[in-house]
């Protein structure tokens, strides 16, 4: 009789020795301490010149409580927070405990489709100082957050309810961004693979994509060069704020009307990708600045250690030539291409690609990936060999 071979064991799960329980409990402390201390009598002066505590949290109450008909004095990208400002009767506190719940659900629920321990994966998304603020008041940053995490699951997972929540979110962000998530998810369902690692004839084909995608940006930001920019894209940007900007966006903008865009979009990205990092040493050097100012400068630490972390360090089994990690690497291009036409752009625009940055810096827990799945769980990913270049 031929013995039955034996199922692998289940690897024992290591003790970890950073103390997530603390930290969690002492995050969640501060930010009960920074609303009551600082959060709340902000929202009270509704001065609209005060300096910078949150991003627009003053600008969404004043649309949503001077105009009673805010739906017909508002754009399309400031009905979100006045709905939620409407749901919770004006109610901030009310709402900073939903927005911290959307953040928190959304995170374990990435962590399950991904088969990433969830503790590591929420401490880099909530140490993010704008994803701290983003807990406090009406903001879009929630929206942003939580559309490109449910974008990310729908990559993976294909699931309706999260293709549903991301395309309602990355609406009531900014209407751009809304047409490329939305773009982008028709062409995930009809030409791009679902999974599995990639012959490297198709990862040329995600080249070409990208190539094509930034001649034609270019192409397009030549033929209408301002005018693109200003009335298109002002969803992004206002007039008035161009006056405001400094010498080399001024000669970026300039040099994209004559078909440069192409040549200087990955500078242009890059330095409002990593702007916050000038701001930082601005800090340490004294100059005058408020809480936003620092979560902006903090925030672009984080994406530059990140970033050097998936230049320089060893990606997970499953973001390495598969499909998932290229259709991911494909949005953030289109994005970014997107994002860099408007002659004014900030650090905050980026902050939703943090959530892709973290997942190609976190491994998969081998405790998850060895446990058996129900059948038809979103959740369910075979494990992933790993290539050789």
């Amino acid at each position: 009789m031929t013995p039955q071979p034996v199922p692998p064991a289940r690897p024992p799960a290591r003790a970890s020795l950073i103390p997530y329980p603390l930290i969690f409990l002492a995050y969640g402390l501060f930010a009960i301490y920074f609303y009551f201390a600082v959060v709340a009598p902000y929202l009270a002066t509704s001065d609209l010149f005060a300096p910078r505590i949150l991003a627009d949290a003053i600008t969404y109450e004043a649309i949503c409580v001077v105009n009673s008909n805010f739906f017909d004095q508002t754009t399309l990208r400031d009905i979100g927070p006045c709905v939620g400002l409407r749901l919770f009767s004006y109610n901030s506190g009310l709402l900073s405990v939903f927005n911290a719940c959307v953040i928190l659900g959304a995170t374990l629920w990435l962590a399950r489709v991904y088969q990433r321990p969830w503790r590591p994966l929420l401490t880099l998304i909530l140490i993010n100082p704008i994803t701290f603020l983003s807990i406090f008041g009406p903001n879009k940053e929630v929206f942003g957050l939580t559309a490109l995490t449910t974008l990310a699951i729908f990559i993976r997972s294909r699931s309706l309810l999260a293709l549903g929540i991301c395309l309602v979110t990355a609406l009531f962000t900014r209407l751009p961004a809304f047409v490329i998530v939305a773009a982008f998810c028709v062409l995930l369902v009809t030409a791009l693979p679902r999974q599995g690692v990639l012959p490297r004839a198709t990862i040329r084909r995600y080249w070409l994509m990208m190539i094509g995608a930034t001649a034609f940006v270019s192409l397009i930001a030549a033929i209408v060069g301002a005018e693109l920019q200003y009335n298109l894209l002002g969803d992004f940007s206002r007039i008035d704020d161009i006056s405001q900007s400094t010498g080399i966006s001024l000669a970026v903008d300039y040099l994209s009307g004559y078909g440069l865009y192409s040549l200087l979009y990955v500078f242009r990205m890059l330095l409002n990708l990593y702007s916050g990092m000038i701001g930082l040493v601005n800090l340490l050097q004294g100059d005058s600045a408020n809480y936003y100012t620092v979560g902006v400068a903090g925030s672009s630490v984080m994406f530059t250690m990140l970033s050097a972390v998936i230049a320089f360090g060893k990606r997970p089994d499953d973001m390495v030539r598969t499909a998932t990690a290229w259709n991911m690497i494909l949005f953030a291009v289109l994005f970014t291409l997107m994002i860099c036409l408007s002659p004014v752009i900030q650090h905050r625009y980026f902050y939703p690609l943090y959530v892709f940055m973290i997942l190609f810096v976190i491994k998969r827990d081998p405790a998850l990936v060895a446990a058996e799945l129900p059948r038809g769980s979103p959740a369910e990913t075979p494990p992933l060999p790993v290539t050789q270049s």
